[in-house]
């Protein structure tokens, strides 16, 4: 009776902590979204890029994704979006916040 009693125990403990990560990952995800040029929202291009930070988010690994450089001039940008998704979220809960990578989305006037 005390061995059925702790494994019982064990799945509940199982199944809470199973549902507490999917809680926590269903709630991670966030967007940013800066819009530069509202009359410009047609015939526009883009660069989608995963942009990797690590310990935390104080370290990056440096990517020449400035908007100005891509879209060629300052007028040419359109919106920029930052987002960090459930899939960026497992990665950052497997590694224990060591590796974190969040989307990166430029959009530019053609």
């Amino acid at each position: 009776m005390t061995l059925s009693f702790h494994h019982h125990r064990v799945t509940r403990a199982a199944r809470l902590l199973v549902l507490t990560t999917v809680i926590a990952l269903m709630s991670a995800c966030a967007n940013q979204v800066v819009i530069v040029n509202k009359q410009f929202t047609r015939n526009v291009s883009s660069l989608q890029e995963v942009q990797h930070f690590f310990f935390w988010g104080w370290g990056t690994v440096e990517k020449n994704n400035n908007p100005v450089t891509v879209c060629g001039a300052t007028q040419n940008i359109v919106r920029i979006e930052r987002s960090y998704q459930s899939t960026d979220a497992l990665y950052t809960l497997f590694t224990l916040g060591i590796y974190m990578p969040q989307t990166v989305r430029i959009y530019c006037r053609k």
